[in-house]
C-alpha cells in the first residue's frame, strides 16, 4: 500500500515526465465510507474502476482525525484497508503541499468542490502539469437553492447566492468537472460554456439473490442523517402522511436506516416506526421490504437511496426531487408523489397490490443494471480518462519553479530541523 515514494529532485520540481501509466491524486476530508452513504460508494466505485483500468491512485485524506472521533479508530482503518485492497496508496496527517511536493500526478481529482476552492491554486504552483477534475458530487447551490424555495428565508437564499458564486468559480478554475446526472451537466454547460464535462453517474452492484418479504406491511428508508434533505425528509413523511397509512394498515412497520441520526429522529421511534440507526449491511433489509421511501423535499444529483434500491429489486416511493436524474418514468419504474395525502394514498396502493410491487421491483431493477451498473459507467469513466489525457498541458512558469525550490527548502527545514528549534525553545 506505500507505493513508490520517491522521484528526482528535478522530476519533482520540473515536471519531467517518465512514461508511466496515468496516476490520480484523490482529494477528500476522509476515506470513502462506502458503507454509510451513496457519494461515498460511488467514489469507492470510481477508485475501484480505474484501478481495474490499470491506473495509479493515492488518496489523500485531509481531515481523518475528524473521522476518527465521530466513527472510532477501527472503523477508520477498515476504510483505509479496503483502499490497500485495491492497491491505492493512502496518505493522511500530512499537508496538502507536502503531498503536493513528494509526488508527481497526472491528474489530480477533488471530491466536492469545497477542497478544491483552495486547493487548485496550490496545484497549479506546484504540479502545473497536472489536470485537475473536480467532482460536484451534487450541485450544492442547487441543493441549496431548492432548500431556500421551500423555507422562504431570505438567509437560505443568501447561502445559495453565495454558494453559486464560489462554486462556479472553482469549476472555471478546472480542466474537467463532473456531476452525477444529464441534468446538472446541462445546467453546467449553460452557466460555463466551453467547460469540459463529463457524467459518471451513481455506480451499484446489481444483487440477484431472491427476496422474501416479511409477513408483514414494510417500509424502508436509508439515508445518512449528516444529509439534511434526509432529516427533513422522514421528518416530514412521519409527521404528515405515516398516520394515514398506519390507521389503514396498523401492522405496517416504517424502518428507518442511516448513521447519525439526530434526536428528533431517533424521537420518531413509535407508532411502527424503528430508528435503527447506522447498519453495515443493509442488503438484508432491502430483500425483505415491501417498499422503499425516499421522501425527498429538495436536493440535488442523484439519490443513491433509490438507485440502491431499485437495483436490488424493491418497489421504490419517492418525490419529484427523490426521481430527479435518472431518466426513469414515473408508473413504470416507480412511483412519485409531492404531497402528503399522494404519497401516503400510494403507499396504501403498493401495501394492497403485490403486482404492482413485483412489477416495479423487476423493472427497476432491470433500469438500473442496463444505466448505472459497474460495467454501464465503467465505459463512461474509460472516456472521462481519454479526456484527461488530451488535454493539452498548461505552461510551467520560472516563478513557480522559483517557489517550489523555496518551498521544498522550507518544508525539509521544518520537518527535519524545525522541531529541535521548537523543543529547545
Amino acid at each position: 500500500a506505500d507505493g513508490k515514494v520517491g522521484e528526482t529532485f528535478w522530476y519533482r520540481t520540473f515536471g519531467l515526465s517518465c512514461g508511466e501509466e496515468m496516476r490520480f491524486l484523490f482529494v477528500d476530508s476522509q476515506y470513502p465510507m462506502f458503507d454509510r452513504a451513496s457519494a461515498e460508494v460511488r467514489m469507492f466505485a470510481i477508485v475501484q474502476l480505474l484501478r481495474e483500468q490499470g491506473h495509479e491512485c493515492d488518496y489523500f485524506a485531509s481531515n481523518i482525525s475528524i473521522a476518527e472521533t465521530h466513527l472510532g479508530a477501527a472503523e477508520v482503518a477498515r476504510y483505509r484497508e479496503a483502499l490497500h485492497g485495491l492497491g491505492v496508496r493512502t496518505l493522511e496527517r500530512t499537508g496538502f503541499e507536502e503531498v503536493l511536493a513528494a509526488r508527481r500526478y497526472d491528474a489530480v481529482f477533488f471530491k466536492y468542490f469545497y477542497p478544491a476552492e483552495t486547493g487548485v491554486g496550490r496545484v497549479r504552483i506546484w504540479q502545473p502539469w497536472a489536470r485537475i477534475v473536480v467532482d460536484s458530487v451534487d450541485l450544492v447551490y442547487a441543493r441549496l437553492g431548492a432548500k431556500a424555495e421551500l423555507s422562504k428565508l431570505a438567509a437560505d437564499y443568501r447561502v445559495a447566492e453565495d454558494t453559486r458564486r464560489r462554486e462556479l468559480a472553482t469549476y472555471a478554475a478546472a480542466d474537467v468537472v463532473l456531476t452525477v446526472t444529464e441534468d446538472e451537466a446541462k445546467v453546467l454547460a449553460h452557466e460555463l460554456p466551453g467547460l469540459p464535462i463529463h457524467v459518471i453517474p451513481n455506480i451499484h452492484d446489481i444483487p440477484f439473490q431472491a427476496r422474501s418479504e416479511t409477513p408483514f406491511p414494510s417500509l424502508l428508508f436509508i439515508g445518512a442523517f449528516t444529509h439534511e434533505p434526509n432529516v427533513d425528509g422522514v421528518l416530514w413523511f412521519v409527521r404528515e402522511a405515516w398516520p394515514s397509512v398506519h390507521q389503514a394498515f396498523p401492522a405496517a412497520r416504517l424502518r428507518v436506516v442511516g448513521g447519525w441520526p439526530p434526536a428528533e429522529i431517533q424521537a420518531l421511534a413509535k407508532d411502527g416506526i424503528e430508528v435503527l440507526g447506522f447498519v453495515p449491511d443493509t442488503l438484508p433489509y432491502l430483500m425483505e421490504s415491501w417498499v422503499s421511501v425516499a421522501p425527498l423535499r429538495f436536493g440535488a444529483g442523484m439519490k443513491g437511496k433509490v438507485g440502491e434500491a431499485m437495483a436490488a429489486g424493491v418497489p421504490v416511493l419517492t418525490t419529484s426531487f427523490g426521481a430527479e436524474g435518472f431518466g426513469l418514468t414515473p408508473g413504470e419504474h416507480l412511483l412519485v408523489a409531492d404531497d402528503p395525502k399522494a404519497f401516503a394514498d400510494a403507499v396504501i396502493t403498493l401495501f394492497n397490490d403485490r403486482a404492482l410491487r413485483l412489477a416495479l421491483g423487476e423493472a427497476g431493477r432491470t433500469f438500473i443494471q442496463r444505466n448505472y451498473s459497474f460495467e454501464a459507467v465503467g465505459a463512461r469513466l474509460g472516456l472521462l480518462v481519454d479526456t484527461v489525457e488530451a488535454l493539452p498541458n498548461r505552461p510551467d512558469t520560472l516563478g513557480r519553479r522559483l517557489y517550489r525550490i523555496g518551498r521544498r527548502v522550507s518544508l525539509a527545514f521544518h520537518r527535519h530541523l524545525g522541531w529541535r528549534i521548537h523543543k529547545q525553545q
